[in-house]
């Protein structure tokens, strides 16, 4: 595809209610495709055009490409499933007397150099 067929497929898109439907060849050559989607909207971007951040870019497993409107799509949920029973604040007596960052506690294994490889 030429470059104006893309920016015209995007066009298409924002004029639509939903999106449009890009059928590729293959899985490999749709995601092809939507790389060239994502680097036409961030031209656009650099020149000062925003409205194609208005669409979102899906690869379906059977090579197709969707160009769907962000608007439509369900809202993603905040919710993250984790029940908080309560919540204290830390006395002084329960700071510890030294806090080991994450990973730097464990002694890492020394690694083997064999002779004369120095």
């Amino acid at each position: 595809m030429r470059l104006d067929e893309y920016y015209a497929l995007l066009q298409k898109a924002l004029a639509s209610p939903f999106g449009v439907v890009v059928d590729a060849s293959e899985p490999y050559a749709a995601r092809c495709i939507r790389r060239r989607f994502y680097y036409i909207r961030e031209s656009a971007r650099q020149q000062g055009d925003t409205s194609f951040d208005k669409l979102s870019f899906f690869v379906m497993g059977n090579g197709e490409v969707w160009i769907v409107k962000r608007d439509i799509l369900a809202p993603r949920s905040t919710e993250d499933g984790y029940p908080v029973v309560g919540t204290r604040e830390v006395q002084p007596g329960e700071i510890p007397e030294r806090f080991t960052p994450r990973g730097k506690g464990k002694p890492r294994p020394r690694r083997y150099i064999p002779f004369g490889f120095f």
